[in-house]
Formats: structure tokens, C-alpha cells, sequence
């Protein structure tokens, strides 16, 4: 389909956006997404993309009444042939790791403290009403040989080393001792809006990777900002929701991230070399929090 034809779409059930200037957003795998009037308009390419969207949706719906902090308003449309969804924009950028680590210590508390509290509205959210929203298991990770055997040997020996340890400690961990939760599953600098010049979060969007899974594993993704952001979060979710958190559990799950990116991008050639790098930079953030020297 051409741009055309989704400026169709639009302006057919948006009227009031027939002189408004479109832009391209997203050009993702699962969707193309434009801009236009403070709008984002997102079309999914293929079957699969459309019952995400479709789904994310329904989530959305059903989440963003018992959270604080703001979610897409995501609204689906039937025009023209097409399906696809509208929300508002939540203004801010990504908060990307070198953008964190400028940030002044209270900004950096500030962050903190909204992300715990959205972890613990999300965790505290009923799960029958998640799963009639259609809420799914997360998918799970690859066994750790597999791992190992197409990973591993992309690295230097150093870091192999290290995530051999990784891949041990984590194929012994016994199940999360808070079980399933519903969580986002997806909360890093990329699905944030942050106004970097008040060094405050507006809000988080992307929830297509949302669903039931282990509630460690859900602050696992904060780390991809910062390891040290992740822990300050867990600080003071344990003060709002009484649950004693795993520290090293959750560094022990960040190393595996890493590790399964490299996994996932071994056959890759173009992508490769970037998940490696970030595997060895994880590695060295990470050291003050584990038995790896």
C-alpha cells in the first residue's frame, strides 16, 4: 500500500486533517505509522502485526484506568479498506543510556519513583480482566545449550567466560517466587516519553509485548537504560508493594537479555556486530553486581 492510500484512510475518518502535513514515523516490520495533527496513526503490514495491534489495544483499554502513569489512548479504524488504530502523541523523546547517565540525581530519583509506581499499579492489576482484554503467556526464552552454542562464540573470551556463568546461574534459578504477573515486559528508553529539557517522564507507549510473565522479568528491560536504574526502581518498589525484590535475579536475567540478542542476531551479519558490543558493555556495568571477577 502507498502513502497515499493510508492519507486516505485517514483523512477519510479524520476530515479535519485533509490540509494537515503527514510525516513517516515508523517504518517497522509490523507497521507503518505517520504523524499528522498531534495524531499517530499506525497500519499494520500482515496478519500477525494486525492481531497485535488489535490486541494491544484491547490491553490498553482495559490497563490505562488503573495506572498513573499516561498510556496511549489507542482507538481502532475500519476506512477505505484498511485497519488501523489512532492515538495522541505523548510528547517527549527516548531516554537513551548516555542521556540517563546526564541526568541530575533527582531527575534520576524522580524516574525512579514513577516507574516503580507503574510497576506496582501493573502488578496489581486483576488478571481475569487481563486475560478477557486477551492478555497472553509471554513466549519463552530458548533453552541456555542453544544459547550458548550460537552466541558464545561471537564474543572475546572474556565475556564468554562471563555469560557461561550467566547462562548457569540462570538455568538454576528456581521459579520467580511471586509468579506470573501481568507486566509491560518492554520498559527501556525506547518506549519512553521523556522531556529531556524538564528531565521528567510524560509517559510509555508499545505495550505489544505485554503480557503474563515472571515478575522479576519485568523490570529485567529497565536495565537496557541502566542496571543502576533498574535496582533504584526495585528500591522503591519494595516500599510500595511489600514484595522483597531478587537483586542479583534480576542482573542475572539483564545478562541473559543481552545474551539472547546476540542469540537472535548471530545469523545477522548487519545487526551482529551491535548486539555483541552492547553484551560486552552490559558486562562491564554489571560487574559491581555479581561474582564475575
Amino acid at each position: 500500500m502507498s502513502i497515499a492510500a493510508f492519507v486516505a484512510a485517514i483523512t477519510t475518518t479524520f476530515p479535519q486533517l485533509a490540509d494537515a502535513e503527514f510525516s513517516v514515523s515508523n517504518t517497522g516490520w509490523d507497521s507503518f505509522a505517520l504523524v499528522a495533527g498531534g495524531m499517530v496513526f499506525k497500519f499494520p503490514r500482515h496478519a500477525a502485526a494486525e492481531a497485535r495491534l488489535k490486541r494491544e489495544a484491547a490491553l490498553l483499554a482495559a490497563l490505562r484506568p488503573h495506572v498513573q502513569m499516561k498510556l496511549p489512548d489507542l482507538v481502532l479504524h475500519h476506512s477505505c479498506g484498511l485497519l488501523f488504530s489512532s492515538h495522541p502523541i505523548i510528547e517527549g523523546q527516548h531516554l537513551l543510556p548516555s542521556q540517563y547517565d546526564a541526568l541530575r540525581d533527582s531527575a534520576r530519583l524522580d524516574l525512579a519513583i514513577k516507574l516503580a509506581c507503574f510497576f506496582t499499579d501493573v502488578h496489581g492489576v486483576d488478571q481475569s480482566m487481563m486475560v478477557q482484554a486477551g492478555a497472553q503467556p509471554l513466549a519463552p526464552w530458548p533453552d541456555a545449550a542453544s544459547i550458548a552454542a550460537k552466541a558464545l562464540p561471537l564474543l572475546p573470551l572474556d565475556a564468554q567466560e562471563a555469560y557461561k556463568i550467566i547462562l548457569e546461574t540462570y538455568s538454576a534459578l528456581a521459579p520467580d517466587p511471586y509468579g506470573v504477573v501481568f507486566g509491560m515486559f518492554d520498559c527501556h528508553g525506547w518506549n519512553m516519553a521523556f522531556d529531556h529539557g524538564l528531565q521528567r517522564i510524560n509517559g510509555l507507549y508499545d505495550f505489544g509485548d505485554s503480557g503474563f510473565g515472571p515478575l522479576h522479568l519485568d523490570f529485567m528491560t529497565v536495565a537496557k537504560i541502566s542496571l543502576r536504574l533498574a535496582l533504584d526502581v526495585v528500591d522503591v518498589y519494595e516500599h510500595n508493594s511489600g514484595r522483597k525484590i531478587d537483586r542479583q535475579r534480576i542482573v542475572t536475567l539483564s545478562g541473559m537479555n543481552r545474551i539472547i540478542e546476540v542469540y537472535e542476531q548471530s545469523a545477522n551479519a548487519v545487526t551482529r556486530p551491535a548486539a555483541c558490543d552492547e553484551a560486552v558493555k552490559w558486562l562491564h556495568e554489571s560487574k559491581a553486581w555479581q561474582g564475575l571477577e
